[in-house]
Order: structure tokens, then C-alpha cells, then sequence
């Protein structure tokens, strides 16, 4: 078998092959157990502020389109007996398959990174109800519970005029910058 890969023709393939999945391999594995860094000057698919151009050049993809090219291409000429010229045509359109495979996979892992945090600016003309007696402006915090979305925020409230006592139906009318929002009775 080591001399098969090692002829000639099969040696263009199996190198590129073995070198790509290898290092394929290590950065996965530097992914998962976080040797992978945050450094702002790495560029790479999964950065989040990285363009088209960033993806299809990133260390990932220039190895998956590697381990395709090898891979392919060692098929072509193993395989299906293919002479050289085909096997890489073959390897350039399995390498390109393996690329584009890599940018979706890490555009749709990029969008699962997604911050669960409610901003209270979003609360602004939202409905909601009193949870907690809010009492009349300048009286001190109750708290309200809105509902943004599919999504139950509790937020410490202040009114602006009148007592507002437990289970009353509420819009907020401002944030404040003490983090607590204005409510009114709807």
C-alpha cells in the first residue's frame, strides 16, 4: 500500500491529502478544547466580523480544500484509474465542494452564537403587569413583567404619577438610567 501511495502520479495527492486531514484534525481539536484564541488580528471563518473573502481564505478552508484536493484527487488515481490531469480536476472540484462545506458549516455555527441578554431599551412601548406594588412617583422601585417576544423580562419599575398596586396592566413609558423603566397604568 505505501508504495501505491508513494508512486508518482498518487504521491501529488497523498500529500496534500494527509497534510490537510492532519491539520484539519489539530485545529478541530484546538476548537473544542479552546486552544483556538480570541486574538482581534486572527482572521478566520468563525470570527465574527470577518467578510466573504476572510472565509473562503481562512486557515479552515484553505486545509478543507486540502484534504478534498488530496482526498479526490488520490481517488481519481487509485480508484477509478484516472490519469493525472483528470484526478486533479477531480481533486480541484472535491477540494472546492470541501471549501464551500466548511463556510456554510461555520456561517450556521457563527449564527448559534447569539446573546440570550434582553436590553431594556427594547422595552420602550411595551404592555406588561405589575408584579411587585409600584408606588406613586418619587416613592421608590416595584417591578413589572413584560413579555418581548416569546421572552419574559422582569424589570424593576418607577412611576411617574399614581401608585400602582399588583397585578395592574402597565406600559412603559421610558428607561432610565438607573436601570429601572417608567410605567403607567394602560
Amino acid at each position: 500500500m505505501w508504495d501505491t501511495l508513494t508512486s508518482p502520479p498518487a504521491l501529488w495527492f497523498a500529500v496534500p491529502a494527509f497534510a490537510g486531514t492532519a491539520l484539519f484534525t489539530l485545529k478541530l481539536a484546538m476548537l473544542m478544547f479552546g486552544g483556538d484564541s480570541d486574538d482581534p488580528g486572527a482572521v478566520d471563518a468563525t470570527h465574527a466580523d470577518s467578510g466573504p473573502a476572510a472565509e473562503l481564505f481562512s486557515v479552515g478552508s484553505v486545509l478543507a480544500f486540502l484534504m478534498g484536493f488530496g482526498w479526490g484527487g488520490l481517488s481519481g488515481v487509485l480508484a477509478l484509474k484516472w490519469p493525472p490531469v483528470g484526478a486533479a480536476m477531480l481533486g480541484i472540484g472535491t477540494g472546492t465542494g470541501m471549501v464551500g462545506l466548511f463556510v456554510l458549516t461555520m456561517r450556521g455555527l457563527r449564527r448559534l452564537n447569539a446573546s440570550g441578554n434582553i436590553e431594556l431599551a427594547s422595552t420602550a412601548g411595551r404592555s406588561g403587569e405589575v408584579t411587585l406594588a409600584v408606588p406613586a412617583a418619587g416613592g421608590g422601585r416595584g417591578e413589572v413583567r413584560l413579555i418581548l417576544g416569546d421572552r419574559e423580562k422582569r424589570c424593576d419599575a418607577v412611576s411617574a404619577g399614581e401608585a400602582l398596586p399588583t397585578r395592574t396592566r402597565v406600559k412603559v413609558s421610558g428607561v432610565n438610567a438607573d436601570n429601572t423603566v417608567t410605567v403607567e397604568r394602560v
